[in-house]
């Protein structure tokens, strides 16, 4: 099953008149081209990602983009993947723990988290997971 999202980088702004350009993420770049996707993606501000990738594919890409850490594209990626469905507690797990809060928030806003990862979540000192987290108790 090929997954398909779609996120802006500056999602808070609203960008009138202007174009925004879309970075095509997929397996091949991120393996094969991810320092001329990071330097696009730094060097624009109208930018939206378009992750398309298998399901049998995230696994191998987190992995990779663990190598490429610190980096911002790599942190957006790695947040895109962290809301899929059906990922597996291993690959939770890896985004929360090396992540940064956008990964993290990702992550503990799942329904589906193994208790140690509840937990975790539950005792961040980060004040946006708190915030995230507290909003989702609100809507449940």
């Amino acid at each position: 099953m090929k997954i398909t999202r779609i996120k802006e980088k500056n999602s808070l702004h609203t960008f009138k008149d202007s174009t925004i350009c879309t970075l095509h993420i997929n397996k091949e770049n991120v393996f094969c081209d991810f320092a001329k996707l990071s330097k696009t993606w730094e060097t624009s501000s109208n930018i939206a990602i378009r992750l398309d990738v298998e399901q049998t594919d995230v696994g191998p890409i987190v992995k990779g983009l663990l190598g490429k850490l610190p980096n911002d594209l790599a942190y957006c990626i790695m947040s895109e993947i962290a809301e899929f469905e059906h990922l597996d507690a291993e690959l939770m797990r890896l985004i929360y723990n090396t992540g940064d809060t956008g990964c993290k928030v990702a992550i503990c806003l799942r329904n589906d988290l193994p208790q140690d990862l509840k937990k975790c979540c539950e005792q961040s000192n980060d004040i946006n997971v708190q915030q995230h987290r507290d909003n989702k108790r609100k809507h449940m």
